[in-house]
């Protein structure tokens, strides 16, 4: 009974001496919230309702920065009595335990911090009486309907943010008891409070520069700020759910009950060192060592040929040697640490990561191999990589993302784990068949399968030339599935508003009738089922682009009212070329060809141009239209097809390629023919050759 009670028991007086003492802690803090926060609220009226739900979202700058800050002040001012050997000999010298004095500086601390942002819940409690807060919501109309926030809602995120403080003061605390002065104590608490996320990032950016297809998600990013506050905060910009709750609060109630005990045996001659428990000496030099390693890792890599692991590992083997050193100097403060204590420190440090690096490298644990059964797999879903400009193919445009089609057929799902199967089978053939020259894309793949993890992830970045080759994602995309969700009728899209056209000369947006618009959808429905695999692998040079507007609806969200996708407008698209001609757009999106008289066709290999001649035959000049590509696929050796005009181009010509999302070549060109395309054919067969 006597030690329940000496655990839990607080001191009064101490509790309202630090209160006494430290009363400026509060009052800066609520003069803080109240300037950052309250203040412009009051003076601004017309963004009052946006600027507090930005507060009770955790989105405020502002008052992030402080809710942050404050913690670490307060647990600096309480504990700097234990960083001189004459305040920590008197205080140790009073009447009433370690654990005793532990709790009340803990309760104190807490007093200190929470007491301002409780004065700024009753100010906005009260605020909300006189003017209700609102949030606006948009209506399946596109109208905006103000909702007043209720008063319980206001106040269970300021409790909210006395929970969060509790974790973050609580490590705060712990960082005092294993530091010995306060410049350290300050360090200390950055450190571990962001130490579990840097770690797991760490290992995530080593992850994804070994492991082939490691998917490091958005979902990652959450989950690894999610592992304190001081980053799930400034990431997410968001409230954390109730699991990060519970787990924030389980977990402070842990550190405390830790720091006690370190409290209780903490030697107190150590008082100036910069830190009193060994073991804390290891935690502090493995966790900067591991990220100087890994910053230098990245930067050598960054400055050599990406292919060339060498730069990699002398990189890690620097930023190794130089943190240690520089580490091991701050916590000893003496440049004397050259010693066998060292020397066991670096070596323990360069076998983890060795184990490490082995493991990832050789891939001990099977990642990239590992391929669901088909039986175990509800759905997969994945992004047809479409080249061309900008998205030639109907590409969805959710909250989900662009140009992802879910498929669960078991036919198509034998044929995504086939195609699978064929990408890990590939990877380690050397870059000279999946050559540097090549345009590559990002492939993101999704499996959805019963369980508490709820599948498997993965992303490559792969040849575009991989994508056209592959027949199981070949017979995935002639498949009734994928052309179901490529169409105009998938509902994910909504509502078809408004058609713009652009053509290379000119835009113009297309105003329908309801009957015209079915007309429209009806046509480009008509040349969507009919596209080969060939035609959706292909970079065409399309003769115009269809910017199409949508009225979304993402679920358990307020609408979008501009949902955009497009279309480019290619010879295979006979059904839209003939309804965009019979609705008086011939002119926009063909007439630019006949002002081509000519064109300059240039051999390029390995950047060296070489002139094949100029062609004015109206014959050859269509098949070069019809057949040229805006990207390359393979970038050793392509042509040029660079059109001239006697007359001058029509205004407004800017070059078909002239937005590409990628590095230009030596000459910017209009489009480009790849050995064996059926222009060329023509072309070259027109030269003799």
């Amino acid at each position: 009974m006597n030690s329940t009670r000496s655990f839990f028991s607080i001191s009064p007086p101490i509790v309202l001496e630090n209160l006494r003492r430290f009363w400026t802690i509060p009052a800066f803090g609520f003069a803080a919230y109240f300037l950052t926060g309250l203040f412009p609220l009051i003076l601004d009226v017309d963004n009052r309702d946006y600027m507090f739900r930005a507060i009770l979202e955790f989105r405020h700058p502002g008052f992030i920065a402080f809710f942050c800050l404050f913690p670490l002040i307060t647990a600096a001012v309480l504990q700097r009595y234990m960083f001189a050997p004459g305040s920590v000999a008197v205080m140790h010298s009073l009447p009433f335990t370690r654990a005793r004095l532990f709790n009340s500086q803990l309760v104190s601390g807490l007093l200190l911090i929470w007491l301002p942002i409780v004065a700024v819940c009753l100010i906005s409690v009260a605020m909300s009486f006189g003017s209700p807060w609102h949030y606006k919501e948009l209506l399946d109309s596109g109208a905006m309907e103000a909702q007043v926030i209720p008063v319980y809602v206001i106040a269970a995120r300021f409790a909210l943010m006395l929970l969060l403080t509790f974790f973050v003061f609580a490590v705060c605390l712990l960082a005092g008891i294993v530091c010995g002065n306060t410049p350290m104590h300050l360090v200390v608490c950055i450190l571990l409070n962001s130490i579990l996320p840097m770690i797991v990032s760490i290992c995530y950016a080593y992850c994804t520069h070994f492991l082939f297809g490691f998917d490091a998600s958005s979902e990652s990013l959450e989950f690894i700020g999610s592992l304190s506050p001081l980053s799930y905060l400034p990431i997410t910009a968001g409230a954390p759910g109730a699991l990060a709750i519970v787990v924030y609060i389980a977990a402070g109630a842990l550190i405390c009950v830790c720091a006690s005990i370190l409290y209780a045996r903490r030697p107190l001659e150590k008082a100036g060192d910069s830190i009193t428990f060994r073991f804390m000496e290891w935690v502090i030099c493995f966790a900067t060592t591991l990220a100087g390693t890994t910053l230098m890792a990245f930067y050598f890599q960054t400055i050599s040929d990406n292919n060339n692991n060498m730069y990699f590992y002398a990189g890690m083997a620097i930023g190794a040697v130089i943190t240690m050193l520089i580490t091991r100097i701050i916590l000893k403060k003496s440049p004397r640490i050259w010693n066998r204590e060292t020397a066991v420190q670096f070596g323990v440090f360069a076998a983890v990561v060795l184990v490490l690096l082995l493991s990832l490298r050789l891939d001990l644990f099977g990642y990239e191999r590992r391929i669901p059964a088909g039986e175990r797999i509800a759905s997969a879903t994945l992004n047809i990589p479409t080249p061309g400009y900008p998205g030639e193919i109907v590409q969805p445009y959710t909250y989900s993302g662009a140009g992802f089609y879910t498929f669960s057929e078991p036919e198509n799902i034998a044929a995504i784990t086939a195609f699978h199967r064929n990408i890990t089978d590939r990877r380690h053939e050397p870059r000279n068949i999946w050559p540097y020259y090549e345009a590559y894309s990002r492939l993101n793949l999704q499996y959805s399968q019963p369980g508490i993890f709820g599948g498997v992830s993965r992303s490559w970045r792969l040849p575009l030339g991989f994508f056209a080759q592959d027949e199981n994602l070949r017979r995935l995309v002639e498949s009734d599935e994928f052309r179901a969700q490529n169409s105009l009728d998938n509902p994910k899209l909504g509502t078809l508003r408004q058609i713009s056209i652009r053509g290379y000369a000119d835009s113009e947006q297309i105003a329908l009738s309801s009957y015209e618009f079915d007309g429209f959808k009806a046509a480009v429905n008509a040349d969507l089922r009919l596209l080969p695999a060939e035609r959706i692998f292909s970079t065409r040079v399309p003769f115009c682009m269809l910017y199409l507007e949508f009225q979304q609806q993402a679920e358990g969200r307020a609408n979008i009212p501009n949902g955009q996708i497009s279309i480019g407008i290619t010879a295979d698209f006979k059904n839209t070329v003939e309804w965009l001609a019979d609705s008086g757009y011939y002119e926009l999106i063909t007439g630019w060809i006949g002002a081509i008289d000519s064109i300059q066709l240039v051999h390029v290999v390995d950047d060296v141009q070489e002139s094949v001649g100029f062609f004015s035959d109206p014959y050859l000049i269509r098949m070069a239209v019809d057949y040229g590509e805006n990207m390359l696929v393979d970038g050793r050796e392509y042509y040029i097809v660079a059109p001239t005009a006697s007359s001058g181009l029509p205004d407004g010509w800017h070059g078909i390629t002239d937005d590409l999302p990628m590095p230009a070549p030596a000459v910017m060109p209009d489009w480009y023919l790849s050995p064996g395309n059926p222009a060329l054919k023509a072309l070259l067969a027109a030269t003799g050759e």
